[in-house]
This record gives structure tokens, sequence and C-alpha cells, in this order.
């Protein structure tokens, strides 16, 4: 850019001289550092060039007009900068204009400075899609190109509350996720190459998906400037246009066309979380609905950062499938029930994993606020960390936020801090009869990513790198209770053994691992009387409410004898209501005489 200058002819006082008249030598001695040493006559003893600006005539002691020094005239002379920290005016009156030769330099010296950054990188995609494209979090370069003859160091204002770099979502979408090695905020370009006045930092990271705008004087510098502040340029400012004469103090990157949106950056790998919780130890019935299932996706930047803008707005976004298996034979997973939700990824995660929001809850209470995604929705049954009971959702959450439990509501009391919280489904049996066992049930999860990014880790742990990953080891069982047909008198108590069993593959067994079984009273049925009446035998209330739990698999039943006079020899079903159990035997009950006893016994 252009500027001129006003001369004037001084006295030793420092007076006006009005009377001199006459034309000297005026040029410009450039240093581009600072604290150069300078001379008695108050001139650089050094400089890195000498700027001619020919001779300048003087009437009334001022220059007869200003000296205008076009923006080539710098940059004309060796080393041909256009850029320089420290000038000096100086001026040389011969003896004939001056009655003694005399030189003398200005007390007052001045920058030079470039008028802004232009911006750069490596990284040119303005897109979400095509090339060049990187993993968030991996290095690249960004540049700020200033004139040459510029060598400071210019910072990257990288910080939210800054308001200058802004991602793909929106021009208001302020982020921090523009980072350097030095973790500074802000952050160094590096300094500048004299010679071209070119900063750069091939350092940088992007922790996020998409791309990134730099806004006007999101690169800056203010010391360059130095010499002139803090009087004689305007504090604060870029400007390049003068206030009262002045220029702004800083050097920074101005609108620029095309402008400087920088990309594609897409996620570098995934991290899974998942769990399969067995109803009992280490096992689960087909059809029960106790196994509880977490699975969660995480998009993650090379330095594990939650990448929070992958989401809906991100084209090409990764799919993520889930499957059953067994020891790697594929099961299918729609007997899973009910049906995981699709996966949809939201800043950055996808998958149904929750926890409590760390508040404290105390028992009877309907309302539980919870943080996570993947949504949990009415009529889910849900287990809370270090509670045993199932609850039902009576009303839920798409994301975040609060859900409404069926009365009577949280039987223990929930202490602070976060809890985890897990849903409940059933795998269910094959109408087409016996089926398993499934020793090592697991869900495999699969993330399929047009990039190449692969999932390495899980629950924590890294993995190798992997399209696809089983997440959690379980066993399933088809089973059925095995109810023995009893005889008994019509003058007591009627005790009927039973035992869980499951289908080993060739025939049925005792299921030894079931230690958790509850013989409730409403998980049996007494129906089919024959030769008995209700109020004989009162179904409501034959079997008691509780029987304990089955021990390694067995147990029983304690029938009450019969309310009432049983004269005949009667029979009944006494039938499991357990969907994953079921199971019938025939009792009998009363005097026989001479009829033949007949045992009967009918085995699922």
């Amino acid at each position: 850019m252009a500027f001129k200058l006003d001369l004037v002819k001084l006295k030793t006082d420092a007076s006006l001289e009005t009377t001199f008249a006459g034309a000297a030598t005026v040029d410009l001695l450039v240093n581009t550092a600072t604290g150069v040493t300078l001379g008695a006559n108050n001139c650089p003893l050094t400089q890195t060039a000498v700027i001619p600006l020919g001779l300048v005539a003087f009437t009334g002691g001022y220059s007869s007009a200003n000296v205008s020094i076009p923006a080539t005239a710098i940059s004309a002379v060796a080393p041909r900068y256009s850029a320089y920290r420290d000038v000096r005016v100086r001026v040389t009156c011969t003896a004939a204009v001056c009655g003694t030769a005399n030189v003398g330099c200005s007390t007052d010296n001045f920058a030079v400075r470039p008028q802004q950054f232009t911006l750069s990188s490596n990284m040119s995609n303005s897109g979400l899609s095509g090339t060049p494209s990187l993993a968030a979090g991996t290095q690249f370069t960004v540049g700020a190109a200033a004139a040459a003859g510029y060598d400071g160091t210019p910072l990257l204002d990288n910080s939210v509350a800054g308001q200058k770099i802004t991602s793909f979502l929106s021009v208001t979408d302020y982020t921090d996720r523009l980072a350097s090695a030095s973790n500074a905020s802000p952050f160094p370009l590096g300094q500048a190459v004299l010679a071209s006045g070119l900063a750069s930092n091939s350092g940088v990271t992007y922790g996020d998906v998409g791309t990134f705008r730099m806004l006007p004087e999101a690169v800056l510098d203010n010391a360059y400037t130095s010499v002139d502040q803090p009087g004689d340029c305007v504090i604060g400012s870029s400007s390049n246009t003068a206030v009262n004469g002045k220029f702004g103090c800083n050097i920074a990157n101005q609108a620029q066309s095309p402008a400087p949106v920088f990309g594609r950056f897409f996620p570098d790998h995934y991290a899974l979380t998942g769990a399969l919780t067995a109803a009992c130890g280490d096992f689960t019935y087909m059809g029960q609905r106790e196994l509880g299932v977490v699975l969660g996706a995480t998009a993650l930047s090379k330095g594990n950062q939650i990448l929070a803008r992958y989401g809906s707005a991100y084209p090409g976004l990764a799919s993520v499938s889930v499957g059953a298996g067994n020891a790697g034979a594929a099961l299918s997973i729609g007997r899973l029930a009910p049906a995981l939700p699709a996966f949809a990824w939201n800043q950055g995660r996808s998958g149904r994993s929750y926890t409590t929001d760390g508040g404290e809850y105390a028992a009877g209470s309907t309302q539980v606020v919870v943080a996570g995604s993947g949504g949990l929705s009415a009529g889910d049954l849900i287990k809370f960390g270090g509670d045993g009971a199932i609850y039902t959702v009576q009303a839920g959450t798409a994301g975040a936020g609060s859900i409404t439990l069926a009365a009577p509501g949280l039987q223990q009391a929930i202490p602070s801090g976060a809890t985890g919280i897990t849903v409940l489904h059933s795998f269910d049996r094959l109408a087409s009869g016996q089926d398993g066992p499934y020793d090592d049930f697991s869900l495999v999860v699969g993330i399929s990513d047009s990039d190449g990014a692969l999932i390495s880790s899980v629950n924590g742990l890294v993995v190798a790198p992997a399209a696809s990953v089983a997440i959690g080891d379980t066993r399933l069982r088809h089973g059925r209770l095995r109810i023995n047909n009893m005889y008994g008198s019509e003058q007591r108590a009627l005790l009927v053994p039973l035992v869980a069993q499951y289908w080993n593959g060739s025939a049925y067994v005792a299921n030894t691992l079931d230690n958790c079984t509850g013989l409730l009273r409403k998980m049996f049925v007494l129906k089919d009387y024959l030769n008995l009446t209700d109020v004989q035998l009162p179904a409501a209330s034959t079997l008691p409410l509780d029987s304990g739990l089955l021990q390694q698999g067995g147990g029983s039943v304690l029938m009450a004898k019969p309310a009432a006079p049983v004269k005949k020899k009667a029979t009944l079903t006494l039938q499991s209501l357990m969907p994953y159990l079921p199971g019938q035997a025939r009792e009998t009950i009363g005097a026989f005489k001479s009829e033949p006893v007949f045992f009967m016994r009918e085995l699922y």
C-alpha cells in the first residue's frame, strides 16, 4: 500500500526554520528487525536496505508537497521485501543548500506491515465428500502468507470464545476442535520465512468431522508493529483504512475468496461399549425376557475425541449392523425381542446406552432423569445397576431426558452418581422344537465406513482393528420344567418335586446352573379338576405364595391338603405359567380302594 510523508526543517531548538528553501535528498533506512544501534545523527548504523526517494523541495521550512511512496518503491530494492519492522527517514542536505553538509534521521521510527494474511492448507477440500480427506485428529498443515520481509509469528485463535473457527454445520457453529501439538490457545503457526512471508504449522489437527471455516481475524499478529505502539497505530485493529491518519496495529486475515474452508475430515476409528447380562449367573432361558443388552458405538478422532458433529447433517455416515452368533456360527437376530432400536448417529454416538444423570432418587420415585442415547420406549423393561428388580418404562425418551416408571416406582433408592441402566430382551425359542444349547452366545456388531475407519476398542480395551466385533459372551438354554406326577392322601399336603431342565443337543438334562428361578404361586396354575371342586381344593390358595428358589435346578411345591372332604379319587393338572420353563403333570389325591393306580406324566 502506498503512503505519504510530510517533512519539515527544524532549527537546533526544534522550532520551524521558516526561511529555509531548497532541496534535500530523502531516503528510507529499513530493517527487518528492531533494536538496531543508532548513530549520533539518529540513523541506524546498519540497515537491511536503503530505499531512495529522491530530492524533495522545501519552502518556508516545509516540504513543498507530500512525499508519495508507491507500494512498489520498497519492494523494488534488494532484497525486494515489502515489509519491514523498523523504518526511519533519512534527509541529506548538501553544504550548498544548508550552509554545512548534514545528515539526519527521524527520531520517530515506524513499521511497514503487510496488509493481511492469506490462509491456505493442504486440506483444500471445502466439500463434505471427495478428496483430499483425512482422519480426524491426524496432523496437517495450515499456512498464512503475508508479504516478503515479514518474519513474524502469527497466532491462530482456536477458542470458542474467540468465535473465529466454525464447523460445516453453520457459520455460527463455533468450535475449538482446531489444535496444534503445543495444545496452546491461541497457537502459533510458526515464524514466517523472510523471503516469502509465509508462516506455517504442519502439526495442526482437527478433532471433528467435515470441514472448518476460518473467519476474518482468525490468524493475527499484534506484535509486528511494536515500534508504532501504542500511539502511532490503532490498537486492536487490523484495518487497512486510516482513521485520523492511523492504520490498525494488527496483521490479520481478511475476507478471502475463495473462503478459507478446509477439509474433509472423517472418523479415525470407532469404539464399542456393550454387555450381555444373564438372567441367572451366566445363563438365560430362551424366551426369558431378562437378557440385559447394552450396546453403543462412538466415532472418535485419532486422539480419542468424540466427534460431536458426526450426525445426520454429515453425509456418508457409517452404517451399523447387529447380528447374533454362537461360537462363530450365525443366529437370527430376529429372535431377539423386542428388536433393538435402529442405530442412528447423533453427536458422535450411536446405539443404546444409558445411565442415570447422577442424581439421587428415593425408593418409590417414578421419575428418573437419564443420560445417554438410543431411546427408551414405553413398555421397555429395565434394570438399574445394583438393583435386581425389573422396572417397566411407562413413558420414555428419545435421547437424554426423563423417564417414567410404572407404579409403585423404585423398590430401592438410587444413590448419587451415574448408575448404569440395562434394557431387558429375550432370545426367543424356535417354534419348530428343541434348540441349542448356545454356550457362547454373543452379539456381533459391524460398522461399514466408506472411508475405511474400523472398530479399535471394546469397553475401553484395545482390539485389533476390525469391521465387526463380538460383544458379550453368555449362555442361552432351551428350558422346560419337569413336574412329577404324584399320588397323595386327601388327609395331608402333597409335596410335588420338580426340576428345571434344558436341551443339551440330544436330550433334556437337569440345569444345575439354575439357582435363581423363584417358585411363586403366580407362576403356576391348578386346572382340569376331575372328581374335585374348587371348594375342596381352592386353585387360588392351595399353593404357597413363595416356595423359594430352585437349587441346582431342583425344587418342589407343597400343595395344601383339601379344604373339604374328598370322597373319591381325584386328579388335577399342575401347570407352569413360565413361558421359558413350560411343563405340567397330573396329581392324584384321595383313597384308591380297589381301583388300579395310574401314573401319568406329560413332558414338554
